[in-house]
């Protein structure tokens, strides 16, 4: 799956594709693409999360096998315009990839963009479809096993994460806090430093 981060977000970024996603959501040009700088590492670390388990991998895999053969692909513009999404629509599939940190990772986004939540929200759901059919469209190619593709993914994953550098570490640690029995480091930091407090008084 080399290649895929950056190449989806080629696409975005620039020309047709940011032209049509910056009219969807309702800003610039400029703020649109740097929005999307940051939700596209997101999304794909959000799903990288969810296939670190050998269950999670299958689901995840299933799923992209059953609904996203990444046709949505030959028609990106058509897509961000609103068109016909393969796999159900941008906001179902987000609810499904982001689960209960969807609304503290929009709000994040907006402070961090400067977007406000319905511009962040419109973004995502645009977005995701696309994401999936990127995956999908890898997975025709390479057919991987569930092991394998959460290995992938993970690899994209650190490629959009570095993308990002330092402004990456809150929306990690956010991305961290959905309840997969793996403690958020955030979350830790935070416990380290109520316990120093404590044992200073």
């Amino acid at each position: 799956m080399d290649g895929i981060f950056e190449e989806l977000l080629g696409q975005l970024v620039q020309g047709k594709g940011l032209e049509t996603l910056a009219r969807r959501v309702g800003a610039t040009e400029e703020a649109t693409a740097d929005a999307t700088r940051s939700a596209l590492p997101v999304l794909f670390g959000a799903l990288s999360r969810n296939a670190v388990s050998a269950r999670g991998a299958q689901a995840l895999l299933g799923a992209i096998e059953r609904d996203h053969d990444g046709g949505i692909l030959d028609d990106l513009v058509g897509s961000l315009a609103g068109g016909g999404v393969e796999g159900g629509s941008g906001e179902s599939i987000l609810g499904h990839v982001l689960g209960d940190r969807q609304a503290h990772l929009e709000e994040e986004l907006g402070r961090t963009t400067g977007l406000d939540g319905a511009s962040i929200s419109k973004l995502l759901a645009a977005v995701v479809p696309l994401v999936m059919g990127s995956l999908g469209s890898a997975q025709k190619e390479h057919r991987m096993g569930p092991q394998e593709f959460g290995y992938e993914l993970g690899r994209v994953a650190k490629v959009g994460e570095e993308s990002l550098g330092e402004r990456f570490g809150i929306l990690g640690s956010l991305l961290d806090s959905d309840g997969d029995g793996r403690v958020d480091e955030g979350v830790v930091r935070a416990g380290k430093s109520l316990l120093s407090r404590l044992l200073r008084r």
